[in-house]
């Protein structure tokens, strides 16, 4: 069956924000298309610039068969004028900022044309319902510590969506939110903030209260994987406590080791900081970085390609993301590159894996993604991602290291995750090209038992990478 590998919290916020006797059912459509023949009277869609195109065909079926549908989320937020001719109501903002008038609304039948939401306060926000959610199919629960960041990357949607100033939910909040998706199965739990580390203060309480409620569940620990800049590879005291919460997964916006791209960018974070060093200290900690990597800044000629491979099998970071630029409404390069008339489709994704809105200053179009997918096929050979993922294990936890998560199986293991494992364990032991692999994860195992949770973390994200890559 299908599954998702992160749950959805906008579903899971929307719902807990519903007043009692309000009867709702959530659709992911990536675990089952939407029933368009369903009773509802009242459809309402949530939609990034990438889901515009099926925002805009399930929006037309239900409008056809008499349903009111209204649509929030990102996109109809920066790019109102393109969403609003697909709805009947239109909904900017953040959804707490508004719901308990909305739902009042609704309910009388006397709904507005559009709503906005503003920017909520988390201390008051409702915690996510999950239990309508189908979590049996969902290998990561959500939980959202903070909304905005203290950076302004010039590319970057988050900061005209959520704003600079970053607002925090309650330690208290963020505890129970964890302990209620523990109750329900997770024993992988991802922090969505943009940036938990924002505030480096705020995120050490943070981490020291899950490092507490982690502590009190020695043979059933949970795995915690978040996104934070690499600037936090700084603060020793923070990088240790990351570990001993439980975090062994993180994603850090690299974006270039350009530093012309950088200051492009408005990478501030990661200006003056030694970039691989820094990904090495969270190696030593026991914690896994997937580097976010954009290429077509107009720094960017035809060596950007090697550049980022030299980088990439330089660090000790087997696994990496690579984007071609994209740009969104509202944010700083958007408005430079529509000045400069080198947008070519506006601020909305076409959905495509590989697509870029951007006309880049000294490549096509066309160079950029050909060699994109290049770089991909070769970082992400078999070959050299089992010599990457040896050098990293090889120095993972030299400082200490993290304090893992116990076995899959230990608790209620989610059948997605049950899946998941059988699959990683078939394509080990029956793709030759992956012998090198398995024998690498097998020595490792019988080494450091206590990773196994980690490890097969690890192999299912490349596994979910080649597979993306060579299809």
């Amino acid at each position: 069956g299908r599954a998702a590998f992160v749950g959805s919290l906008s579903l899971a916020a929307i719902a807990g924000c519903a007043p009692p006797g309000v009867s709702l059912e959530l659709c992911d459509e990536r675990l089952g298309a939407a029933d368009l023949e369903h009773p509802a009277e009242h459809v309402w869609i949530t939609c990034s610039s990438s889901q515009f195109a099926r925002m805009r065909a399930l929006s037309r079926e239900f409008r056809d068969r008499g349903k009111t549908v209204m649509v929030g989320g990102i996109l109809p937020t920066m790019a109102p004028d393109a969403v609003r001719p697909w709805c009947d109501v239109l909904f900017r903002g953040e959804f707490e900022g508004a719901a308990e008038g909305l739902f009042e609304d609704f309910a009388a039948g006397r709904w507005k044309p559009e709503y906005d939401g503003g920017r909520a306060d988390l201390a008051r926000a409702p915690r996510p319902l999950w239990d309508l959610y189908p979590n049996d199919r969902t290998m990561l629960g959500c939980v959202q510590t903070s909304r905005g960041c203290p950076f302004d990357c010039s590319f970057c949607e988050i900061v005209a969506y959520y704003g600079r100033g970053q607002r925090h939910k309650p330690v208290g909040a963020v505890i129970a939110e964890v302990d209620a998706l523990y109750r329900l199965g997770y024993r992988s739990i991802f922090f969505t903030d943009d940036n938990i580390a924002g505030v480096p203060e705020r995120a050490k309480e943070v981490l020291a209260a899950v490092a507490a409620w982690n502590d009190r569940r020695p043979a059933d620990r949970v795995q915690f994987l978040a996104q934070m800049p690499l600037s936090a590879a700084k603060d020793a005291e923070f990088l240790a406590l990351c570990a001993r919460s439980g975090l062994t997964h993180l994603w850090v916006g690299v974006e270039t080791p350009d530093p012309a791209g950088m200051e492009e960018a408005g990478k501030k974070p990661n200006m003056g900081v030694d970039l691989v060093p820094a990904l090495r200290a969270f190696a030593e900690h026991g914690i896994s970085v997937v580097p976010s990597m954009i290429l077509g800044f107009d720094a960017d000629g035809p060596e950007v390609f090697g550049k980022h491979e030299r980088f990439l099998t330089e660090v000790p970071a087997p696994l990496a993301q690579l984007n071609p630029l994209v740009v969104a409404a509202g944010t700083p390069l958007h408005a430079k590159l529509k000045a400069e008339h080198r947008l070519t489709w506006g601020s909305l994704v076409a959905g495509r894996r590989w697509a870029t809105n951007v006309i880049p200053r000294q490549l096509s179009q066309e160079a950029l993604l050909s060699g994109l997918q290049d770089l991909a096929v070769r970082l992400f050979a078999p070959e050299a991602f089992t010599a990457r993922f040896k050098g990293f294990l090889e120095m993972a936890g030299r400082r200490g290291g993290a304090v893992y998560a116990a076995p899959p199986g230990a608790g209620p293991c989610h059948s997605a995750f049950e899946d998941a494992w059988a699959l990683v364990d078939r394509r080990l032991s029956q793709d030759p090209s992956l012998v090198g692999l398995r024998d690498l994860v097998a020595a490792e195992l019988r080494a450091r038992p206590e990773r196994e949770a980690w490890l097969r973390t690890l192999v299912f994200f490349y596994l979910q990478a080649e597979h993306a890559v060579s299809g």
